[in-house]
């Protein structure tokens, strides 16, 4: 079952185009691992940082769905023991989020009825996720001890004026 609002786009960016873009981002963000989170992490601005990989990643999204881009929250992990725990996001906008490398599911749970809903999130996939999500759901990015690849994913903000 998926949720009404949410909407999922496998394959929105080809292989080639994920891999160069993975690879330049562990490359050139300045991660930060925090325990807190689980996983390490970056904010990114195309003012503050140059990977031309991620500024094209971001200037086509924002030319596609016509939004202004607020900033983006680069999330790390480096194998299946790396994850993040069930949270609600307050980012009070609507997002977009880019999954690049290892296959995970990221696991939608109901606030009142507990009932779950997982998207199996591969390489390239897209996930719009409108700020109203956050009101009745919690999600994690589930822990997979067998997994020994990384992924990263990449959470695109807007303004929420259309």
């Amino acid at each position: 079952m998926e949720i009404k609002d949410i909407i999922h786009i496998p394959n929105f960016i080809d292989d080639t185009k994920c891999n160069n873009l993975f690879n330049a981002l562990v490359h050139n963000i300045c991660w930060q691992k925090i325990n807190y989170f689980k996983r390490s992490i970056s904010h990114y601005t195309i003012s503050d940082n140059n990977v031309d990989e991620m500024n094209e990643l971001l200037t086509c999204i924002k030319s596609l769905f016509s939004r202004n881009i607020v900033g983006a929250f680069l999330n790390y992990y480096q194998d299946g023991n790396d994850y993040a725990p069930y949270h609600s996001d307050k980012y009070n906008c609507d997002t977009y989020l880019v999954s690049l490398g290892t296959s995970r599911i990221l696991r939608y749970k109901h606030n009142k009825t507990s009932e779950n809903t997982d998207y199996e999130l591969t390489n390239g996939d897209l996930l719009f996720i409108p700020n109203e999500i956050n009101n009745n759901y919690k999600h994690s990015l589930l822990k997979r001890t067998k997994i020994n690849t990384s992924r990263i994913s990449i959470l695109v903000f807007f303004e929420n004026n259309i």
